[in-house]
Parts: C-alpha cells; structure tokens; sequence
C-alpha cells in the first residue's frame, strides 16, 4: 500500500501505471479492511483513495478517462467489503472520486461525436453515486445516520447533497 502511495504522488503517472494503481488501490483497501480485527488500521484505504483524489486537484482531467473503471472498482470494492464500511472518511473519499471521475466540460473536451458515450458514462456515475448514497450501510451506520445532534453526520450528508447539486450544474453547462 506504501507503493501505491508512492507512485500516485509521482509526476511522470502513465496511463497504464494509473489504471493499476486505481484497481490496486481498491483491492488492497478490501484486504486492508479485512485485517482491521488484526490492529490494522482503516485509515489507509482512506489515505489511498485521497492520494489519488488530491491528485485531480492539480490535473482535474486525470480521471475523466477512467470513469468507467473507476465506478466498476468502487462498486466491485463496496461490496467485498460489506459489513466493514463504518468509516464515514471512507465513504466521503469514494463519493470525492466517484465527483472527481465525471466527464464535464470543464474537466475534457470530446469531439461531438463521443457525445452519446460521455452521456452514458455520466448516467453510470450518477447511478453508482445514487447506489452510494443509499447503501445500507452508509445509510444506518451510526455516524452517517443524521442525528440532530450529531454535527458530523449531518455535514456528511449536507456536503453529500451540495456537491451532487455542483456536479448537476456543471453537467448542465
């Protein structure tokens, strides 16, 4: 896992390095999870997702390509991982990558076309966020649950629904 995080901050990222680490990233996350009883701790599926999340900040197109790839490993991760997605961290850094993967405008230019294919790559995303938001398990666990004195869920949720609308926005033009 240290040489995933490794190579993700590299500058000269190919694409064939970045689709292995993507697919890496979620198949040792699933492992990582599985070891928690052992002492393990959840926080590094967490710093791998974000590695590669922080990485879009600088290049906000570097995922645009690998969308369906992307929605594929996380819902394939999502459910080999079912009954161990307690860690609200873990769920706001897939939401973040799932935001960060959607083919806009602002993020590619595509030839007219591509136009059908993009709008078929965006209903899957929006699908997998849909499919996210309403998982049991991100749904009932205690800190997504939404208490009214739970300050931390409730800016979960919030942050959920702005960032959802943002993307909306930026898809609509």
């Amino acid at each position: 896992h240290v040489g995933i995080l490794y190579t993700l901050r590299r500058k000269d990222l190919n694409e064939r390095t970045l689709k292995f680490s993507i697919v890496a990233i979620f198949q040792i996350g699933s492992s990582l999870l599985t070891l928690e009883d052992a002492g393990i701790s959840t926080g590094w599926p967490v710093r791998l997702v974000e590695a590669l999340v922080n990485r879009t900040e600088a290049e906000p197109h570097l995922l645009v390509p690998h969308c369906k790839l992307v929605v594929e490993v996380v819902r394939s991760f999502i459910q080999a991982s079912s009954g161990r997605l307690e860690s609200p961290e873990l769920w706001r850094a897939i939401f973040q990558l799932l935001l960060r993967c959607v083919p806009t405008s602002q993020r590619a230019l595509w030839p007219g076309a591509k136009d059908k294919e993009v709008e078929s790559l965006q209903l899957d995303l929006w699908q997998c966020l849909v499919w996210c938001v309403s998982h049991p398990e991100l749904r009932d666990s205690n800190e997504a649950e939404g208490k009214p004195n739970d300050a931390d869920a409730n800016n979960f949720w919030g942050w959920a629904i702005s960032e959802m609308t943002t993307l909306a926005q930026e898809m609509a033009g």
